[in-house]
């Protein structure tokens, strides 16, 4: 995950200004992130530097399920960033993407991944296997830009996702599901 250098990290440290207090957070304040805010997840602040919605849509093009997706920037560990996403599936479900993943070290190339996921095929990553689990597209914020998704989880609860931009990057990362995430300066 990339760092931000000193200078930005003082600039955004000097934002946070008026936390609120820990009885009048609502987790509800979770759907409404957006650039500017600071969440704290285990006794770390993390700065929202942008937040994205994806969105999945039917044939008719009706938004079927959306989440935002946050790059957050955390001040305790000098600016290292990280992805938190938040969304709405049967209650409140947040997930922390705490590694990025190279494609070659899932031994897999650009190429394979429509094979992988035609037989459901599982991917090793250090030492932990990490089985099919779902693929789907999703729409870049309001842009017809689509994002191509393959989902995997592992034993533990972890999961591996990778995404295809129209582009052709390609990016892979692991996250975990989490709680006690809180908005402490909208």
């Amino acid at each position: 995950m990339s760092v931000v250098n000193y200078d930005e990290l003082f600039t955004i440290t000097r934002k946070l200004t008026n936390v609120i207090p820990s009885n009048k957070r609502k987790t509800k304040d979770l759907f409404s992130i957006k650039e500017g805010t600071f969440l704290e997840f285990k006794d770390k602040t993390f700065f929202v530097k942008e937040s994205i919605t994806y969105s999945e849509k039917n044939k008719k093009g009706k938004i079927v399920d959306s989440w935002d997706e946050c790059e957050a920037i955390c001040l305790e560990e000098k600016g290292k960033t990280y992805f938190v996403e938040v969304e709405d599936d049967d209650g409140l479900k947040i997930y922390f993407s705490h590694t990025i993943v190279k494609l070659r070290e899932l031994g897999i190339k650009k190429s394979d991944i429509k094979q992988i996921v035609d037989e459901e095929d599982n991917i090793k990553y250090n030492n932990q296997k990490f089985y099919y689990d779902d693929d789907y597209i999703a729409f870049l914020g309001n842009s017809d830009e689509k994002v191509y998704f393959v989902d995997f989880e592992a034993d533990n609860g972890d999961y591996l996702t990778i995404e295809q931009y129209e582009d052709g990057e390609t990016k892979a990362y692991i996250s975990s599901s989490v709680s006690g995430v809180e908005v402490i300066q909208a």
